[in-house]
Parts: C-alpha cells; sequence; structure tokens
C-alpha cells in the first residue's frame, strides 16, 4: 500500500477543497443566472401584458362609440339626406343637414382623444366632417383597401397610426364603423379622427423603464408607428437626420442590414415571444425583449431593455462570488503552507 507523505496529503486535501469550491461556485454562478433570465422574462412579459391590456380596453372602448354613433338613427336619417343628389335634397340644405349632424356627434367630440369626425361616401368622398377637417378630403392614401372592406362588410375597426393629413401636424389614427340604412345595408362610413398620445402612446410610455427600457408600436413591413426614446441617438448615428421624427422613419432592423431583428421578423410573423438570452435591436445594441402581434388592431408592439442593464446585477454577484472563491483558495493554499512548516 502507497503511504503519501504529510505534505502530499495536505496538498490533496487542498486541491480537493478547492475543487469542491471552484464547483460549488460554479453552480451557484449558474443557478443565479438561470433565476435571474426567469425574473427578467417575467419582468418583460409582464410589461408586455399590462400594455397590451391598457391598448385593448382604449381601443374597445373606442370601437363601442364609433359603433353606437354610427347606429343611430339621427345620425342615419342625415346621412340618407345627404346622399341624395342635390335637387332631389328636401330642406334644410346641406349646410344645415352637416350642422346638425355635428351636433349630434358633439357629445362624442368632447370625449378625449377623438380630434372630429368625417361621413364618407361609397365612392370615397368626404360628405360632411368636423370644422377642423377638409371636407373635400378622401381616406388617408395608406389606408389599405382590406380595411375599407372589412368596414363595408360590417365591421368596425381602428387603424394603426397614420401620417396627419395636414403637414405639421402629429400623427392620426381612425376608427370606422359602418352608417346602415333601415335595410341592414352599408351606405356610408363614419370615421373619428384619433389621437395616439390618447390611444396608444401613453400605453407604450410604460415601457420606459430604468436607463434603456422602452416600448414601441410597428406595422407588418418593421416600420416604426410610434416615437423611439433614442431619437438623439439615432440622429448621432446618422440613421435619423436631424429634425426628422422615428414615426413610420425607423425601420426594425439592426443598421447596415435589410432583415427584420429577431423581435420584429417573430412578430409581423403573428408571433408572441421573449428572448432573454439577447439579439440586436434598431441601434444595434444588444437588447432583451418581449413581443406580440395584435391581429385585429394590425400591429405589434415590444418591450425591450439593454442586455447589459438587465443583467448588470448579474456581473455584480459574478463578481463577488469570483473575489470570494479566489479568497477562499489562497486561504487554502495559506494554511496548507503554514501547515507544512510546522511539520
Amino acid at each position: 500500500m502507497i503511504r503519501l507523505g504529510h505534505s502530499t496529503a495536505n496538498w490533496l486535501k487542498v486541491a480537493t477543497a478547492i475543487a469542491i469550491l471552484v464547483t460549488l461556485a460554479a453552480m451557484i454562478n449558474a443557478q443565479g443566472e438561470r433565476q435571474l433570465r426567469r425574473d427578467v422574462q417575467r419582468n418583460l412579459s409582464s410589461l408586455l401584458e399590462v400594455i397590451g391590456n391598457s391598448i385593448d380596453l382604449s381601443y374597445q372602448q373606442t370601437i363601442g362609440e364609433v359603433r353606437y354613433a354610427a347606429a343611430q338613427p339621427q345620425i342615419r336619417e342625415a346621412v340618407q339626406e345627404l346622399l341624395m343628389p342635390a335637387h332631389q335634397q328636401p330642406a334644410p340644405p346641406a349646410a344645415a343637414i352637416r350642422q346638425q349632424l355635428h351636433q349630434q356627434l358633439q357629445p362624442l367630440l368632447r370625449s378625449k382623444g377623438i380630434r372630429g369626425f368625417a361621413v364618407v361616401a361609397p365612392d370615397g368622398r368626404s360628405i360632411a366632417a368636423s370644422d377642423d377637417l377638409d371636407i373635400e378630403a378622401t381616406l388617408p392614401a395608406q389606408l389599405q383597401p382590406l380595411t375599407l372592406a372589412r368596414v363595408w362588410a360590417g365591421e368596425a375597426v381602428i387603424t394603426p397610426p397614420q401620417p396627419p393629413y395636414k403637414t405639421g401636424q402629429s400623427p392620426t389614427m381612425l376608427a370606422l364603423s359602418p352608417i346602415r340604412d333601415a335595410s341592414d345595408a352599408a351606405i356610408a362610413l363614419l370615421v373619428l379622427h384619433l389621437d395616439p398620445q390618447v390611444l396608444l402612446y401613453r400605453a407604450l410610455q410604460l415601457g420606459q423603464t430604468g436607463r434603456s427600457g422602452e416600448s414601441y408600436a410597428f406595422d407588418r413591413s418593421g416600420l416604426m408607428l410610434s416615437e423611439s426614446r433614442f431619437d438623439s441617438q439615432l440622429r448621432a448615428g446618422g440613421i435619423l437626420e436631424e429634425g426628422q421624427p422615428s414615426f413610420r422613419n425607423i425601420r426594425i432592423s439592426p443598421p447596415g442590414s435589410d432583415s427584420l431583428t429577431l423581435m420584429a421578423a417573430s412578430a409581423t410573423a403573428g408571433k408572441s415571444g421573449t428572448n432573454t438570452q439577447g439579439y440586436p435591436d434598431y441601434r444595434g445594441v444588444s437588447v432583451v425583449g418581449a413581443w406580440r402581434w395584435i391581429a385585429p388592431y394590425d400591429f405589434g408592439i415590444a418591450v425591450e431593455a439593454d442586455t447589459a442593464e438587465a443583467y448588470s446585477g448579474l456581473s455584480l454577484v459574478q463578481n463577488a462570488l469570483g473575489g470570494i472563491t479566489l479568497v477562499a483558495c489562497v486561504l487554502l493554499v495559506v494554511i496548507a503552507l503554514i501547515s507544512n512548516r510546522q511539520k
């Protein structure tokens, strides 16, 4: 049987103890990292759910309002008179009918977030509108034919944010509902012009947490439908021109790439998801995120934060754990040296 010297036995014990310490430290680190990733995923998902529910509540309320207004008999009768050829229209004249229509819709127009209204004939003409809207204006060119087809088929919808209908104004949104005659046929559309700040952007601001957290909306092509938190950074990097808003001018793709980010590619395919490993965002910065595609409203929302900020606590824990392990290993070596000398 081989008998080891006292010194050799001590060093074997030290090596074993160090191996155990390092293994335990690695296990604690791995467990801590897994737990932090779960926490990050839970926080992202919870925030996304809160934002999504807030948007859905506002949208459903507005859809109910436009549907209710379009179904009122007084609205229907006024619209039927405006649709008649001029020589067949009974007294009062069209201008007076439009004024009556405006008065009937006044309670709705006082609702927060509603900027005005228009009534659109089947040929796309506005036959009545709020005082601040151009009565001759047609529906925005960006409005998808599929959306109009859905409304003419009987559905009330809200569009994603649209470019302003007048230069220098902020983006707008539209809520549309068919106006039906007595036979239940759609004869015109009631269109409400909405303020995205009230219905959408206010909810998205909930995602602006910490130094880098943000949430934003985007369309099916990956164009941003809200304002980025990082406009100054985007301008400094040449992604945005001076004075240019990020609304509809930022595509959710890494700089220099034609492909959408991992998040945007998944969301525009109709999928919801989370990523806690990190992926490049539209700034080229690694982020963690959660996202969903809101099919009824035809746009997606995302919540993201810089990976470095999300895991800043992990770096502190890893450094502390590494330091403690190193000190413990050094102490074991020192104790072994002292023990050997005493023998």
